[in-house]
């Protein structure tokens, strides 16, 4: 069913990490790679196609205005984000505009990898149901997974917000029930660090 990677004779198995806001994939990728999994963030990608100079960057500014463009000429993402998170439809052409350039980078950094780190790479990534990723790509998906109340609160605490804003972030996103439904499988992150830690060191067990 899955497709087989091997680098120099050695196994490597590439895994998809999801998750919602709140739920604590960077939190869970950390503790991935303290156990030597290789991290590739999407995050940091989406960040990467609209650097300075991009021609991504070039394309968000042509589409939403130049009003999202710091002094420094990088890109306002906390200003672009209260756009995007309060309209589906500006989401909708953002992410239009983003995620093939996002998706060109990740296979060219998964080539990368395969080629220097066989072996467990993870690519964390927000939306990686609705990005509909083949299994070309990835041998498996896993989601971190807690309830929407107890991302609620913790969205509340990290980032100031009240209920109701914390509330709409998280309805923003998939159902983290849907997500849970569609992975292969499910980190549970409904209570603290060590117990994560627990199921973490569980799942590469099944992994390996």
């Amino acid at each position: 069913m899955f497709k087989k990677r091997k680098n120099n004779g050695e196994p490597a198995i590439v895994v998809g990490l999801t998750g919602c806001i709140g739920s604590g994939k960077s939190t869970a990728a950390e503790i991935l790679r303290e156990h030597g999994a290789k991290i590739i963030d999407a995050d940091l990608l989406a960040r990467e196609v609209v650097a300075p100079g991009s021609q991504g960057l070039s394309e968000v500014i042509n589409h939403f205005g130049k009003q999202y463009l710091t002094a420094a000429g990088e890109l306002d993402r906390k200003k672009l984000a209260a756009l995007v998170f309060n309209d589906q439809q500006k989401r909708a052409e953002l992410e239009k505009i983003l995620h093939p350039k996002i998706r060109e980078l990740f296979l060219k950094k998964l080539e990368e990898t395969l080629r220097s780190n066989p072996g467990v790479i993870v690519y964390v990534v927000p939306l990686l149901f609705e990005s509909k990723l083949s299994r070309e790509e990835l041998n498996y998906t896993a989601v971190v997974y807690a309830p929407a109340e107890v991302c609620i609160n913790r969205i509340m605490v990290r980032d100031g917000l009240s209920y109701k804003e914390a509330e709409k972030r998280l309805a923003a996103q998939m159902d983290i029930e849907e997500k849970r439904r569609l992975a292969d499988y499910v980190i549970d992150n409904s209570g603290g660090i060590e117990e994560l830690r627990n199921e973490i060191v569980g799942f590469l067990k099944k992994l390996r």
